[in-house]
């Protein structure tokens, strides 16, 4: 390791961007600027590299005070204003003496992105672009999207490397939203038919591989249309928000429970026998019973449920299979009266 003392980058920051550009331009550019010296880096990269390193994500994970070794061989010279507004620094002094504090001393893993990068890059460090995390020096987190290049004046490979940061947190917590709305069934805030399916494929694939017991339910609100047709849409939509809301209650945090269309749910349970999986759909059933499920002014709506069982079996090779195994289980208790549960 070859450790540097920031000091001896910031005798004359200014002469160290005027070989970039314009002394303004660094100053005034509509983006964050950094310059910092990655030149110690790249020798112990090159020093690795030479003892046969070859996976530097598992030769860092392997003792992660190698990143902070590394962390402190990278040297700040010079940032610009917009660097000082987005790592909240008062002034440009504040930000070369606590620049290490941007990233998070419990949380040197957050450097391994960045490392791995640059060392993907070997000497051609050109449009290198990553996403990262940084901390502000008032302790705010912020997701960051990296983009560097060596500057073709520098004295020594990767002394002056060019950063422009761009904080990204907004924007990936709206994209992350969006997936989640994506997912979702808006009215009862349960999985649709689409992510319900796609995740029942994971637990169906590891239920096989370690031969892992699964049940599903396939769930239908009895008479739901009466419903609809004597108190109107409005109140169906209530019955069905405050249904979801029961079902959440009733099972556990692992289970994935979805709403697959109109009055139609389901729910899969893993690790769970025939026997617990009864047990689950009798204690919602008699909460069912025990209080309306819905109100109005002159009314109190209580529900009743049909449900379909189906338990994974060695001929079920697919998630939809497994369904129709339980949907016909459904059909069953729907022929003989609702109001019960059967086993397919």
């Amino acid at each position: 390791m070859h450790p540097a003392d920031p000091s001896l980058k910031r005798d004359n920051p200014s002469e160290a961007v005027t070989s970039v550009s314009d002394q303004a331009l660094f100053e005034l550019a509509p983006v964050t600027l950094s310059l910092i010296d990655h030149s110690a880096l790249w020798s112990t990269f090159q020093a690795w590299r030479a003892q046969g390193v070859q996976d530097i994500a598992a030769h860092f994970l392997s003792d992660p005070q190698r990143l902070r070794q590394c962390w402190q061989e990278v040297v700040l010279i010079r940032v610009n204003h917009r660097a000082l507004t987005m790592y909240e620094a008062s002034s440009e002094a504040e930000m070369l003496a606590r620049f290490r504090e941007t990233i998070h001393p419990e949380r040197p893993a957050d450097l391994l992105h960045w490392f791995v990068a640059l060392w993907n890059c070997h000497t051609d460090l050109q449009h290198l672009s990553c996403d990262t995390v940084r901390y502000s020096l008032k302790g705010k987190r912020m997701d960051v999207r990296l983009h560097a290049t060596v500057l073709p004046d520098s004295p020594n490979p990767w002394s002056r490397v060019l950063i422009s940061a761009e904080d990204i947190t907004t924007k990936l917590a709206i994209e992350k939203e969006n997936e989640r709305l994506a997912c979702i069934d808006h009215l009862t805030n349960l999985s649709n038919r689409r992510d319900f399916i796609t995740k029942a494929a994971v637990e169906l694939s590891r239920a096989q591989r370690y031969n892992a017991p699964l049940t599903v339910l396939m769930i239908d609100l009895d008479h739901f249309k009466n419903v609809n047709d004597c108190f109107g849409h409005h109140v169906g939509d209530r019955v069905l928000a405050a249904f979801a809301e029961k079902l959440r209650h009733c099972v556990r945090e692992v289970d994935l429970t979805g709403r697959l269309g109109g009055e139609e749910f389901a729910v899969l349970l893993p690790s769970t026998s025939v026997q617990e999986a009864t047990d689950v759909m009798n204690r919602l059933r008699d909460e069912l019973a025990q209080a309306p499920i819905a109100s109005t002014e002159q009314h109190s709506i209580f529900l009743t449920i049909s449900v379909g069982l189906a338990e994974l079996t060695p001929g079920i090779a697919s998630v939809e299979a497994f369904l129709s195994k339980a949907d016909s289980a459904l059909y069953a208790a729907k022929r003989s009266g609702r109001n019960r549960l059967c086993i397919g």
